[in-house]
């Protein structure tokens, strides 16, 4: 029998390890049409994006990528990022340190996620490996201990270079 009611709110498109789910989604928004430019914490709970900070980002978010043409061209040029965070205390209290590798992996699931779903939006992404730790996780306002800065993913639409 099929159940086409509400998806519990535990439903999520990825394996966890113990349904535990440490991975977060945050959202910088450096120039959009749909969203005001700012950082944004996603609430599975509420399925909506949270703002926590208005206002243009960009030399303080690009700040948080080494000083190299690549990594800290795309982080200042992008319109928007999405940063996996772990959740890293709510995974170790069960796994102990095995726990950060449960992380790893489901920000890797979510990763591949969101980079297949994106052409079907018209858009390309980025994964971006070349964060400061430090910075980003100051610039989300996480502690890089409980909750610490994954994995960076680029958006927007792809450059015409014809």
């Amino acid at each position: 029998v099929a159940n086409h009611g509400a998806v519990p709110e535990t439903f999520r498109p990825y394996p966890s390890a113990g349904g535990l789910y440490p991975v977060e989604v945050y959202l910088v928004v450096e120039d959009g049409t749909d969203f005001a430019p700012g950082t944004y914490y996603y609430s599975v709970r509420d399925h909506a994006l949270k703002m926590l900070e208005s206002g243009r980002p960009s030399e303080t978010f690009a700040d948080c990528f080494m000083d190299e043409p690549f990594a800290w061209g795309v982080a200042a040029d992008t319109p928007a990022t999405i940063v996996l965070t772990g959740a890293l205390s709510r995974i170790t209290a069960k796994y102990g340190p095995v726990g950060y590798r449960f992380a790893l992996f489901e920000a890797g699931h979510v990763a591949q996620n969101l980079l297949l779903a994106l052409p079907a939006l018209g858009l390309g992404g980025v994964p971006l490996g070349s964060f400061l730790d430090d910075e980003l996780d100051r610039f989300l306002g996480i502690d890089g201990v409980n909750e610490a800065a994954l994995y960076p993913i680029a958006f927007g639409y792809p450059r015409d270079d014809d």
